[in-house]
C-alpha cells in the first residue's frame, strides 16, 4: 500500500508583473508566503501567551525558542504568489489506503480494489485577500489552509468472520489510521515578521498518554509583500482575535472550594491559581489549542487527531472502509462580533476502548470488535469579559468511565477561553451581549430511604436550602456528588456540555439458522453514557441596560443526563434465547436491548438567577436499589465587563 518514492509538488500561480491595460491595471505585488511547524515546550508557550498576549510580541518569542534551542522546526514551506492567485504547496510521499475492498468468504480474505491516496507530510493552500493594519502595522488577511502528518499511520488487525461458514475460522484485514494536524483559517499576517495562525497538541498525544512529551506545534505565517501595494495600507477598520482554550482537571472538592470563593466578575485570577497548581502537580492539563479568528462570516478550525478507521458497511465482514472519527483535539471557532465567539470543541480525554462482539458460542476466534470512543465536548455562544478571561464550562468526570485508559473518576475540568483581541476603532459589545447566563446542573446520590423527601417538590427557598444542606452532606460524606456540569451561554442561545463514553449495541442481527449457536450481527445503535447537559436561556428583551440588582426571570429549556454505570450488553447466550425457533424458521426481531443506568431530567422552568431549583429524583434503573440520584440546576445572571 506504501509508495515509497517522495514527492514534492510546487503550484503556484504565474508571477509575472500584470501588464496594464489601457493604463488602467495597475501591477499587484508579489506575496512571499512561509509557514513554519515549531515544535515547543507546552509550558513555554503557555507562559508566553499568558505574559505577551497573543500578538506581535507572542510570534518574537517563539522564534527566540527556536534560536535558543528550546524549540526546533518539524516543517517548512515557501514560495509566492500574486494577487489573488491561490497557491498550492506539499511535500512528502503518498500511500494507497484502501476504502472498498472485494470478500471471499471461503477462505477468510479481502482484497483491496479501490483507494484514496494520502499525503504524509505537510501541504499548504494560501490566498492573499485584502491589506490593513493592525494597532498601525500593515500586514495582509490571508485565506490560510494547512495539512501536517506527523507521523506514519498506525496498522491495526481487523477480524473478519463469515458466521454461516460451517467450518469456524477467522481471517485478518490489515488497516491504516492515519494522524493528521490541520487548520483553516481567515487570518492575517504582517508585512515584516510573522503571526502565530494556531497552536496544538501532536496527532497522536492522546494515545500516547503518560507517555507523551509536553510540546505543542505552533503555526508561524509569513506573507511578505516584496514592494509595497499600489493603494496603501488604511488606518485599523479591522479588528484581529486570538483565542487560547485551556481545560484543567482538579479533584472534585478542590472544584467546588475553588468555586465557592471565586470572584464573580473575574476568572482571571482563578486561571492563574489553576496554572499554578498545574506547576506545582496539583491539577492536570487537560486541554490546550489555540486559533486566530478574525472572520464573523467563516470558521476557524483546528484539529489534531489520530483518524481511527472503521468498517463502514458491515461490521462481520467489511468490504468498505471509512477513516471520519477522530481522537484528539477538534476545535471550530466563529467570531461572532467585538468580544463574541461561538466555541466548538471536541477533545477526547482518552484513548478509545475495544468493544467485541462474539459470534460463535464454540469458536472464540469468531469473534468481532470496533473501537468505542470517549468525547469530551462544550459547544456555546459567549462573551469574553474585558480582562480577557473566561470560564466558559466545567464537567466533572463520573464514576461509570472509571475504566477509560487515564481517566480520573471524580476529576472536575475547568474550562478557560482566554482572548486577545485587537480591537478597530472604539466598539464595544453589543448590548444583548453583555449579559450572559451560567447554567450549573449537579447530580447527587442519596439514599434510596430518601426518595418520598425528596419527591415532594418544593418553593424556591426551600430548593435552595436543600442544595445547601446536600453540598453540606457531600463534604462529611453522607451524600455523593455523581455529577456536575455548568455551561455559560448567551440568552436565546443553545449550549451543551458532556463527558461520556460512545457505546455501540447491536441494533439488528439474526442467528443462523443452520448452524446453532452461531449469530450474525448487523447494523449498530449507539447510547452515549456519561453525563450531559444541554440548555437555552431566555430572557425578555431589555430597554435599557440591565439591572443585575433585580434581574428578570429567566425561561430555561433544559435536558440533563447521568450514567450510574456502564450498560449492560446482552450475552451471545441472551441473545440467541431471544430468537426462539418457530415451526423451524427464526422468527423476525431484533437482539435484546441493553441495560442501561441513566436517569434524564427534560423540561422547561421560570427560574430567577442565583436560585437552585430541584428537578426531582429518580430511581437508578436495572440498577442498586438502595441510592437514587437528585438533581439540582442553578442559573446565574452575569454581566460582562
Amino acid at each position: 500500500m506504501m509508495q515509497n518514492c517522495t514527492v514534492i509538488i510546487l503550484l503556484a500561480a504565474c508571477l509575472s508583473a500584470a501588464t496594464p491595460v489601457c493604463g488602467k491595471a495597475e501591477a499587484q505585488p508579489i506575496m512571499e508566503v512561509r509557514q513554519r511547524i515549531i515544535r515547543a515546550p507546552e509550558s513555554a508557550i503557555i507562559e508566553a501567551v499568558m505574559t505577551h498576549g497573543q500578538g506581535a510580541a507572542f510570534a518574537a518569542e517563539v522564534q527566540r525558542m527556536v534560536t535558543a534551542g528550546e524549540a526546533h522546526e518539524v516543517s517548512s514551506l515557501a514560495g509566492a504568489t500574486q494577487g489573488d492567485s491561490r497557491l498550492q504547496m506539499e511535500t512528502g510521499k503518498t500511500i494507497q489506503w484502501p476504502w472498498v475492498c472485494d470478500e471471499n468468504e471461503d477462505n477468510f480474505t479481502s482484497t483491496p480494489t479501490d483507494f484514496f491516496s494520502v499525503l504524509l507530510g505537510s501541504s499548504l493552500e494560501v490566498a492573499a485577500r485584502k491589506s490593513y493594519a493592525i494597532r498601525n502595522e500593515p500586514g495582509t488577511e490571508v485565506a490560510w489552509a494547512m495539512h501536517f502528518s506527523p507521523r506514519d499511520p498506525t496498522t491495526l488487525e481487523w477480524p473478519l468472520v463469515w458466521p454461516a461458514k460451517k467450518e469456524p475460522g477467522a481471517g485478518i484485514f490489515k488497516q491504516q489510521d492515519l494522524y493528521e494536524e490541520r487548520l483553516t483559517v481567515i487570518g492575517w499576517a504582517p508585512a515584516s515578521g510573522s503571526s502565530v495562525l494556531g497552536f496544538m497538541r501532536p496527532a497522536d498525544h492522546v494515545e500516547m498518554g503518560s507517555r507523551r512529551e509536553a510540546v505543542l506545534d505552533v503555526i508561524l505565517a509569513e506573507a511578505h509583500p516584496q514592494s509595497a501595494p499600489a493603494s496603501s495600507n488604511q488606518p485599523a477598520t479591522e479588528s484581529l482575535a486570538n483565542v487560547m482554550l485551556l481545560g484543567l482537571g482538579v479533584s472534585s472538592e478542590d472544584a467546588q472550594t475553588l468555586l465557592e470563593s471565586r470572584d464573580i466578575l473575574s476568572d482571571h485570577s482563578l486561571l492563574k491559581d489553576l496554572l499554578q497548581r498545574q506547576r506545582a502537580g496539583k491539577a492536570t492539563l487537560r486541554v490546550v489549542a489555540g486559533l486566530q479568528a478574525t472572520s464573523p462570516v467563516y470558521d476557524s478550525d483546528l484539529e489534531s487527531i489520530r483518524r481511527h478507521s472503521r468498517p463502514a458497511d458491515t461490521i462481520v465482514f467489511p468490504t468498505s472502509w471509512e477513516c471520519d472519527t477522530g481522537v484528539g483535539t477538534q476545535l471550530r471557532i466563529q467570531r461572532k462580533a467585538i468580544r463574541t465567539l461561538v466555541l466548538d470543541l471536541m477533545q477526547s480525554p482518552c484513548p478509545p476502548r475495544q468493544q467485541t462482539w462474539q459470534c460463535a458460542k464454540n469458536s472464540p476466534e469468531m469473534t468481532i470488535w470496533r473501537p468505542q470512543f470517549y468525547e469530551q465536548s462544550v459547544r456555546t455562544t459567549t462573551t469574553v469579559p474585558a480582562d480577557g478571561v473566561s470560564l466558559i464550562a466545567i464537567i466533572r468526570t463520573p464514576e461509570c468511565l472509571k475504566d477509560g485508559e487515564g481517566l480520573a473518576p471524580g476529576e472536575t475540568m475547568l474550562l478557560f477561553a482566554r482572548l486577545d483581541e485587537t480591537p478597530a476603532g472604539t466598539k464595544d459589545i453589543a448590548p444583548e451581549a453583555a449579559a450572559q447566563l451560567e447554567g450549573e446542573a449537579m447530580v447527587f446520590e442519596v439514599l434510596a430511604k430518601e426518595f418520598d423527601s425528596w419527591n415532594t417538590m418544593g418553593s424556591p427557598t426551600e430548593d435552595q436550602s436543600r442544595l445547601e444542606k446536600l453540598l453540606f452532606r457531600v463534604k462529611e460524606g453522607t451524600a455523593t456528588l455523581a455529577g456536575h456540569a455548568v455551561v455559560k451561554t448567551l440568552p436565546g442561545k443553545a449550549a451543551t456540555v458532556r463527558m461520556v463514553y460512545l457505546m455501540e449495541y447491536c441494533a439488528e442481527g439474526d442467528p443462523v439458522e443452520e448452524i446453532p449457536g452461531r449469530f450474525w450481527p448487523g447494523a449498530m445503535g449507539m447510547i452515549p453514557v456519561g453525563t450531559a447537559w444541554a440548555i437555552t436561556a431566555e430572557i425578555p428583551s431589555p430597554t435599557g441596560p440591565f439591572d443585575f440588582s433585580a434581574p428578570p426571570s429567566v425561561t430555561l429549556t433544559y435536558k440533563l443526563s447521568h450514567d450510574a454505570a456502564f450498560p449492560r450488553l446482552p450475552t451471545l447466550d441472551e441473545t440467541l434465547k431471544h430468537f426462539p425457533k418457530v415451526a423451524g424458521t427464526v422468527e423476525a426481531g431484533s437482539p435484546p436491548d441493553p441495560v442501561e443506568f441513566k436517569a434524564t431530567w427534560e423540561g422547561k422552568k421560570q427560574v430567577k438567577s442565583g436560585q437552585a431549583i430541584c428537578l426531582g429524583v429518580r430511581k437508578i434503573p436495572g440498577g442498586d436499589d438502595s441510592k437514587v440520584h437528585v438533581a439540582f440546576v442553578r442559573l446565574t445572571l452575569k454581566p460582562v465587563r
